[in-house]
């Protein structure tokens, strides 16, 4: 049965791949932008404000500059797990109907089957590989779907997630061509844990609640909705054409999913524990080129000597709180969580600079050194400690900055316009080096600071995302 929220989706998915249709030529770049934690579609908040460009549309003023460049927005569950969002991310660029396994569906007590779609690149296949590009939460996604097609899935004893769509040639890891991340917690962000270790988790689920009321009412018949929460698997559905607003609420609120509070969300993969154990069972394939950018908005502060760090002016006003938090946040640790020190502190607004720059921790069993390959197992268990992560790293920046606040392009391509392609390898980690004074949304375009808001710096003292981007993928696709 097609409930109202998989024809939504449907349309959306259609109306973007129509939108691109004249680009579907074999030499084009394609490349797909995967939105982080509480991201949206383009569609969604009335086509007026967007995840990528915020007050501009990011992917379009791109595509418009380049014919052979081919930009898709994927548009996942927002606040859904890693394992969800990459699965969903695959049919959503592939084609078909969501299946997020059967294990995995039976051991977190959620539905199996999720919303079906057309496909924003049906074509795509070993032949015609795709870019990923992840901005959070998004680079974390990224990287499990190259995980799940390298294996499909069987890295968990699941079934193949795949095999239900008949395709003419095998699925693997072949089918990315890159992943690069940019402000992506890799290793998890410390906000995550503290909320934990101080019960406020049950705040994030109330606010979520009134979120999913609504955000998913219907405003007009025929008018989509601000935000989608796509919780469909969790009975979350959007409000549907006979059901009553009471009718509505009264679904959503005894949804099991705001009592139980399961870990296959995005708050657990988000925390320093969940990136942990995501970290032990996600690997490079040695067939796929990895690409960071790491990401700053803080500076010493002089009358801590140096022990703390303050966002810069420069800073979204909604990120100071966490970064000035994040900025002298101390924590002890133990076999399951790294130790909160000085190291943990640089940070965008969100997540800590050291986080974002590639995978460092993982869990080992104490007994035979093995990693931690099953994430469905309790993170009790008392065979689990916490390991560095074997990961192998390649600074291709050679030390110097990505971007900086107040100036234009990716720096140090643009200057040199010559990449070390005798370093640039696949399979490791290929740092392309810090995005420094630029929030953790600054990296994608939102130039909210307080020189954006309050006037209080000039004007040239901004930051185009357009221009970076624009250099980023000409420098991907030379790389690659």
């Amino acid at each position: 049965e097609c409930v109202r929220g998989e024809a939504r989706a449907t349309r959306l998915a259609m109306s973007e791949a129509d939108d691109r249709a004249f680009r579907r030529d074999d030499d084009a770049m394609v490349v797909v932008l995967v939105h982080g934690f509480g991201g949206w579609s383009r569609e969604e908040m009335g086509g007026k404000f967007f995840y990528w460009g915020a007050n501009s549309d990011l992917a379009s003023e791109l595509m418009g500059t380049n014919s052979s460049l081919r930009l898709l927005t994927a548009s996942v569950g927002p606040f859904s797990s890693v394992w969800d969002r990459a699965i969903e991310l695959f049919y959503q660029i592939k084609g078909g109907r969501v299946d997020y396994g059967k294990i995995h569906a039976h051991a977190h007590k959620h539905e199996r089957y999720g919303r079906s779609f057309p496909g924003l690149y049906p074509e795509w296949s070993e032949s015609r590989p795709v870019h990923l590009l992840g901005h959070s939460m998004g680079g974390l996604t990224a990287r499990a779907l190259v995980q799940l097609l390298r294996f499909h899935g069987r890295d968990r004893e699941e079934e193949d997630v795949f095999g239900q769509l008949d395709f003419s040639e095998t699925i693997s890891e072949r089918w990315v061509k890159s992943v690069t991340t940019v402000a992506c917690p890799h290793d998890g962000s410390p906000l995550l844990s503290v909320m934990q270790d101080f019960d406020l988790m049950d705040l994030s689920f109330q606010g979520t609640s009134f979120l999913a009321e609504a955000a998913g009412r219907k405003m007009q018949p025929d008018e989509s909705q601000h935000f989608d929460l796509k919780l469909d698997q969790w009975g979350l559905k959007p409000q549907q054409e006979q059901e009553t607003w009471r009718e509505y609420r009264e679904r959503v609120a005894s949804s099991k999913v705001w009592k139980e509070k399961p870990r296959d969300l995005c708050h657990h993969d988000l925390s320093l524990e969940g990136a942990a154990e995501l970290n032990s069972w996600v690997e490079e394939s040695p067939l796929v080129f990895y690409f960071s950018l790491s990401s700053c908005t803080t500076y010493q502060d002089p009358f801590s000597f140096g022990e703390a760090f303050l966002p810069l002016l420069s800073t979204n006003p909604m990120f100071v709180g966490p970064g000035t938090f994040l900025g002298c946040a101390s924590r002890g640790g133990n076999r399951l969580c790294p130790k909160i020190d000085r190291s943990w502190r640089s940070n965008d607004g969100l997540v800590s600079t050291i986080s974002t720059r590639w995978p460092s921790l993982c869990y080992k069993s104490s007994s035979n050194d093995q990693l931690v390959t099953l994430p469905s197992l309790p993170l009790t268990s008392q065979d689990w400690q916490l390991s560095s992560r074997a990961t192998e790293v390649v600074d291709v920046s050679n030390g110097e900055e990505a971007a900086k606040f107040g100036k234009r392009g990716f720096l140090w391509w643009r200057e040199k316009k010559v990449s070390s392609s005798s370093e640039i390898r696949a399979g490791v980690w290929n740092y392309l080096g810090q995005m420094t004074d630029l929030d953790h949304l600054a990296c994608i375009g939102w130039n909210f600071g307080w020189g954006g808001v309050g006037g209080l710096l000039p004007r040239s003292w901004s930051w185009e995302a357009k221009e970076f981007y624009l250099d980023l993928l000409d420098f991907l696709r030379q790389a690659t």
